[in-house]
């Protein structure tokens, strides 16, 4: 069975973005946005592959749209290993240089 790791700022990501959605729209957005990610998440993690690869941002990073967001992941034999989750149309390498 494929895996998914994520990492404490890569759930910080996924909690700041849900209340962020919350706050600006309401719960049913933010929780709809949630089960978007998890879907993607899910495929990703039997798919790991799929992703651009960001290898200049770092060795074996790689990342996948979801919607507005950008998760950036580090494939495993048997998953993914999700590092941060951030909005697209942030300063991308500014973003994975904070972890």
């Amino acid at each position: 069975m494929a895996r998914i790791i994520l990492r404490p700022r890569a759930e910080r990501d996924i909690r700041e973005i849900w209340l962020y959605l919350a706050e600006q729209t309401d719960a049913d957005h933010a929780d709809r946005f949630a089960h978007q990610m998890l879907q993607k998440l899910e495929m990703l993690s039997t798919h790991p592959y799929i992703g651009r690869q960001r290898t200049e941002i770092r060795p074996g990073l790689r990342s996948l749209v979801i919607g507005r967001y950008v998760a950036f992941y580090f494939p495993l034999e048997d998953g993914v290993d999700l590092a941060r989750v951030v909005y697209g149309g942030r300063d991308l390498s500014q973003a994975l240089a904070e972890e």
